[in-house]
């Protein structure tokens, strides 16, 4: 680093080309309140609110008022708000004045700038580090008068956008999207506060440092006290940083009042990603910081899933589907059938499969859209009433077929008729064999890659196939790509992922940094309110007073939901990237990726933990009961109950990542690719058995309680095959733990006064037999480590895997009548797990009822529906050879009325 005769800095990192920073300032003010305030932008790209001040001409930066926002993280008062009168300009905000002609004081050490205005004194030291490291700039800004204030540090350098390689300004402007105007994104939405320019020979940018973004209180739209910018007065692209905000926390100031404020001056050789984890490293002090706290992971998994077959989960079953009481009441909503389908394969329980999976499973097959009502009028978020399906897309039709052992092949028939993306050919390739399906998958990735990814992992947001909230995982496909380059090894697919999820972590919070020292939450004894739903609920959860390690309720390692809903909440615990994100970052050696996956997952919750974080930190959502409430009673935060099984499948998705990583690939299972629908991808297990340390045929086996330890930091992951039990644990600490590993002998076929011998692996490496006695053996698992057991000579009879893949496919599995535009399908997931699933398409007020008439033998059987929708699931026997059947319905304004008969035939 220099210093130059004109007072600039010129600093350099490594062997990047040297940047010159200058002493340049803007002072913004205000005689009058600015009444800052947000209002929706007018990208037209992504539905986004930015931060506006009065201002009495306005401008084109903001959208008209009057749309209709309703759900959790909007707030209905910015789409209602008033824009003709307002600016999203910061340096309209107030009268601007360029500071730029200051008294130089050179020290031991630092460098001063020093301003004097009427308005007040600005005094910026800059100290120069001898260690090589990047200076940190601090302001003190004195007031001469009463006003609001605002002092924005603009010397970084600037680039005419054309020039510009890679930008970022949170939570939006990435990757190619450069501001149209000069917004600024305030403290709450900086996941990093920094905004950074890579101009092709170096990379600069400006930083807040750590103790800018205070722990406590949780970062809010109320509490920031500073603001990041990109797009200068100019229209150049510049590293900016705005502090205080106008209008915001501690920017009205009276005469000599002080306001101070330090940032970090940064230059690299590298790109905007790999600042923004140098910085997270080293300003932050971000790391792979979470233990389990409450529960084991495990733990966690069977506390939902009880949760989730408890009343409390809200399931409907007349509509098959979870309420969706938080955002459009009267609605139900699902994800993906695959995940509870999954959840009942692996913990090998029937009821999640009768009571919830084939329910999903027939929703998304009948219903056209995702969120459902039968009435018409309900119509939020895309809600709709028709039975006109497949809701489910392409891709989860083919698994589905996988999930049957192939006994539904008119799914990945209906699959292939519907395929569009690359994955939805790719889940075709794998559940049948077709090697064109995959040719087909890798012409339209690398299609993508040479159009949309030519300069770089994405261009901005595309309008088709996005949904307009903006959801991380949109901002590029990683997660496929990665699936792709997990089917045919191809680098070019590798290397895609990992810049995508490079990029995906720009979204990231790892601030505020976290303190040592404990803090104390629950105040007065109780939970903060969500003010989304103060008037929906009952008031606060009483819970006691509590002080806990600061880490325990730490964001850090979370995403807002959307970059549209980034303003309502500040970090959701639906951490579908994280497997992926613990997956991608071994196979690339990239310890941040792995870091920012672990810190997602590991010691938030033991039971279902409703949506999000935000007003204020608590910790209502760790503990074990805090779902086990009636939603009037649930105020801290929203509970999707749609959201449940994608979250108890991603849990186990995390546990059989982590054991595949840890165990460097040795201990392997195939998964498949549920879509879901905006960021809700996840693999799910249980269709085919994998392999663990070289023993093939081994199905994963994970029923509740089975399997345990007496040390919360010890995760596992169980499974049977070949006449052995399997067991891989890995620790969550960085202690080495021993922990006594115990098998419940009501589940597993363990004599508790016999013996049995047991392979051992440590670290990956075999180290002899151990004997187990009472179903019990203590182990040793190193810190972060992992230590696997094969139990000999114990044969696993599983209750409901082993009615799995049992049927055939049928003769005539699907019939279609005339009559009321009615579909009956037979659903094979065994012989024993066959139902005959029959559903009319008719509207909602035209049909007193419709009956179906059925027999397997001889003697028909009658079953009536007299609401809306008119659909019918019929177990079918095991030693039936199908079912046949007519329908019955009376129309309102007519006779009753029969269809011909027809057969679904096995």
């Amino acid at each position: 680093m220099d210093v130059r005769e004109d007072a600039s800095l010129r600093i350099a990192a490594d062997d990047s080309p040297g940047r010159r920073f200058e002493p340049r300032f803007v002072l913004l003010s205000r005689d009058e309140d600015p009444e800052l305030d947000f209002r929706r932008s007018s990208l037209d790209w992504v539905d986004y609110s930015v931060v506006t001040w009065k201002h009495d001409d306005g401008d084109a930066t903001l959208s008209e008022t009057g749309a209709d926002r309703v759900g959790d993280g909007w707030d209905q008062n910015v789409y209602d708000g008033e824009t003709a009168d307002r600016t999203a300009d910061v340096f309209a905000a107030g009268e601007c004045q360029y500071l730029d002609d200051p008294v130089v004081r050179v020290r031991d050490g630092e460098i001063q700038w020093i301003f004097e205005r009427d308005s007040g004194s600005l005094t910026a030291t800059v100290t120069l580090p001898t260690d090589g490291s990047e200076p940190t700039l601090s302001t003190t800004f004195e007031a001469n008068r009463e006003a609001w204030f605002s002092v924005g540090y603009v010397g970084a350098p600037g680039s005419d956008p054309d020039d510009v390689v890679d930008s970022w300004q949170p939570l939006v402007w990435t990757d190619g999207r450069f501001p149209e105007h000069s917004h600024l994104t305030l403290t709450h939405r900086c996941p990093l506060p920094m905004t950074a320019v890579d101009d092709g020979d170096a990379t600069y940018g400006v930083c807040a440092t750590a103790d800018e973004v205070p722990f406590q209180p949780l970062p809010r739209p109320e509490n920031s006290r500073f603001g990041v910018a990109l797009r200068d007065q100019a229209g150049n692209a510049r590293p900016m940083l705005f502090g205080p905000v106008l209008g915001g926390d501690r920017s009205e100031m009276t005469p000599g009042d002080c306001q101070t404020f330090d940032c970090r001056l940064v230059v690299s050789e590298d790109g905007v990603t790999e600042l923004h984890e140098a910085l997270a490293r080293e300003e932050f002090e971000f790391e792979r910081y979470r233990t389990n706290a409450l529960a084991s992971t495990n733990e966690t998994v069977e506390n939902m899933v009880e949760y989730g077959l408890s009343a409390y989960s809200s399931f409907n079953d007349r509509y098959r589907g979870s309420e969706y009481s938080t955002d459009v009441p009267g609605a139900v909503k699902n994800v993906s059938a695959l995940h509870p389908l999954s959840v009942a394969v692996v913990t090998d329980d029937q009821t999640v499969f009768e009571s919830r999976a084939m329910p999903m499973i027939e929703a998304g097959l009948s219903r056209e859209s995702f969120p459902w009502a039968p009435d018409p009028e309900v119509t939020g978020q895309g809600t709709d009433w028709q039975i006109d399906g497949p809701a489910a897309p392409s891709s989860e039709l083919a698994a589905l077929d996988a999930f049957s052992g192939n006994a539904m092949p008119e799914l990945s028939d209906l699959a292939a008729e519907t395929a569009e993306q690359w994955w939805d050919w790719l889940e075709l390739f794998r559940t049948t064999g077709d090697p064109g399906h995959l040719s087909r998958a890798v012409e339209l990735a690398d299609k993508w890659l040479a159009e949309d990814g030519s300069s770089g992992i994405s261009t901005p947001l595309k309008t088709e196939n996005r949904d307009s909230f903006g959801f991380f995982t949109d901002y590029a496909p990683w997660i496929q790509l990665f699936d792709l380059y997990d089917a045919t090894g191809e680098d070019r697919f590798l290397d895609a992922a990992v810049d995508g999820a490079r990029e995906y972590a720009q979204f990231v919070h790892l601030c505020p940094k976290i303190p040592d020292e404990p803090v104390t939450v629950n105040k007065g004894d109780e939970a903060p309110v969500y003010w989304y739903l103060s008037d929906r609920t009952e008031g606060p959860i009483t819970i006691p007073e509590e002080t806990v390690p600061a880490w325990r309720v730490s964001e850090v390692g979370l995403t807002p939901e959307s970059t549209g809903t980034s303003q309502g909440h500040r970090g959701i615990f639906l951490a579908n990237p994280a497997p992926w994100l613990v997956r991608i970052g071994a196979v690339a050696d990239d310890d941040f990726l792995v870091d920012i996956g672990v810190s997602a997952v590991v010691g938030r919750y033991a039971n279902f933990p409703g949506y999000h974080m935000n007003t204020r930190r608590t910790t209502v959502y760790e503990k074990p009961d805090y779902p086990l409430r009636p939603f009037e009673r649930l105020s801290y935060n929203s509970f999707h109950y749609n959201h449940i099984w994608p979250q108890i499948a991603m849990l186990i998705d995390f546990l059989v990542s982590s054991v595949h990583v840890r165990s460097n690939g040795a201990i392997s299972f195939p998964s498949r690719y549920a879509e879901g629908y905006a960021y809700l991808q996840s693999r799910v297990y249980g269709h085919e058995s994998g392999e663990f340390y070289g023993n093939e045929d081994v199905d994963l086996w994970m029923p509740r309680g089975a399997v345990s330890t007496d040390d919360k930091q010890i995760d596992h992951l169980s499974a049977r095959g070949d006449n052995h039990l399997y067991i891989a644990l890995v620790n969550r600490s960085d202690d080495r733990v021993t922990t006594t590993l115990k098998l419940d002998t009501t589940r597993v076929p363990v004599d508790p006064d016999a013996d049995y011998e047991v392979q051992v692996w440590r670290e990956n490496e075999r180290t002899g037999s151990r004997t187990m006695s009472g179903g019990q053996l203590t182990l040793a698992v190193d810190g972060r480590g992992i230590t696997a057991v094969a139990v000999e000579n114990v044969t696993v009879e599983p209750d409901f895997q082993s009615k799995l893949q049992t049927g055939s496919p049928a003769s005539e599995g699907v019939v279609r009548l005339d009559f009321e535009s009615t579909t009956a399908q037979l659903l094979t997931f065994g012989d024993e797990l066959t139902r005959g699933y029959v559903y009319l398409k008719s509207e909602p007020d035209r049909l007193e009822f419709a009956r179906l008439h059925y027999r397997f033998d001889d003697d028909w059987r009658t079953e009536t529906c007299e609401t809306y929708p008119f659909e019918f699931s019929v177990p079918v026997p095991s030693d039936a050879d199908g079912i046949e059947f007519y329908v019955e319905a009376k129309s309102r304004d007519g006779p009753h009325r029969c269809s011909e008969v027809a057969t679904l035939q096995r």
